[in-house]
């Protein structure tokens, strides 16, 4: 029994060990707690605008095109420059980005296009960042602490997808989305203060120089590579296909509790704390390869099973489970990526 507890356990030693570890950390902590709070207040504002399914729905169609291409480019950037300075300025953009959001919502009439535009913005400029945030990471780790970081991680920025929904929900429901953007810039200026500290990486190899050479070699070196193509095309899958969160404001409206879509957006990161809270079992998985077709289809599944519930509890109950296995299928792809690497 206790051996067992103890493979459960989460490992805390990569935040006890790593102060950079802890600063970047903490960084994308703040800045998720704010960027949830604005992924509340966008569709929750565009609801408010324009009544309509459709317009709020494509505010994820707007996002996806930009996610995918500077994701791309991202991993071309983090390769040929700084990483540290591709973070500190994407984080920028992305606080310049909120405050687009806040200006237009302080208008006498808000502009709906401003929504789709702010938010373009910040899917690119967040996959920008974010494979230089996770090679900062990787660096300042050794590859045996990977996985207890990555649950560490795991744990800390969906602790954020509980609070920031529930603080989201209340903010724009009684302050309005323009307290809620104003929160957000807030977030990422505490969150700049924390990156300025993280000190040089050095790099393990020369760095390649970022051109459309380069990012078509990345993409053949992909193609060669069976599982990290695995991996990529089943999370972009599961992303598209099993991701409801933009409709969460008329689901909760249907489901008689419109003050309630705070709910509905935690639910998520509550099923992936309860999986990184018993995560040490990830240490002994090997074939993350099939660890993410489980966990992809697993997600799938209860998001389905979700939009049959009548009731708003039972759509929260199997979220939740939709987001542990998100959170699985996150740490499988990630260990898949730092094995090849």
């Amino acid at each position: 029994m206790k051996s067992l507890a103890r493979r459960l356990r989460l490992d805390l030693s990569p935040l006890r060990e790593f102060r950079d570890f802890r600063l970047l950390l903490g960084s994308g902590l703040i800045t998720m707690l704010g960027t949830v709070i604005t992924t509340v207040a966008v569709p929750f504002q565009m609801k408010q605008l324009t009544e309509s399914y459709v317009a709020v729905g494509l505010v994820g169609m707007a996002e996806f095109v930009p996610m995918v291409v500077c994701g791309l480019w991202g991993g071309a950037i983090a390769d040929a420059r700084d990483r540290r300075t591709i973070v500190i300025l994407s984080e920028l953009g992305l606080c310049l980005s909120s405050v687009l959001l806040l200006v237009n919502a302080l208008l006498p009439r808000p502009q709906v296009w401003v929504l789709y535009a702010a938010g373009a913005l910040a899917a690119g400029l967040g996959s920008v960042r974010r494979p230089s945030e996770q090679a900062l990471i990787n660096r300042v780790l050794p590859l045996d602490r990977m996985p207890a970081a990555f649950a560490v991680q795991g744990l800390v920025l969906n602790a954020a997808m509980i609070a920031g929904p529930a603080a989201g929900g209340l903010i724009v429901a009684t302050l309005g989305p323009a307290a809620s953007y104003g929160v957000d810039v807030a977030t990422f200026l505490l969150s700049l203060a924390l990156l300025v500290r993280v000190g040089a990486v050095p790099r393990a190899e020369e760095p390649t120089p970022a051109s459309l050479r380069s990012l078509l070699e990345g993409v053949r070196y992909a193609l060669r590579r069976p599982d990290l193509m695995g991996t990529y095309l089943v999370d972009i899958a599961a992303m598209a296909f099993a991701s409801s969160t933009a409709l969460f404001p008329f689901l909760a409206e249907n489901l008689g509790a419109p003050k309630a879509v705070g709910v509905l957006y935690a639910a998520g990161g509550v099923g992936a704390v309860i999986a990184s809270l018993t995560s040490g079992w990830t240490a002994h998985v090997h074939r993350h390869g099939l660890a993410v077709i489980v966990s992809a289809t697993l997600w799938g599944v209860a998001v389905a099973l979700a939009a049959l519930m009548p009731d708003i509890w039972l759509v929260f109950l199997f979220l939740a489970v939709a987001g542990g296995a998100r959170l699985s299928l996150g740490v499988g792809g990630l260990l898949c990526v730092a094995r090849s690497a």
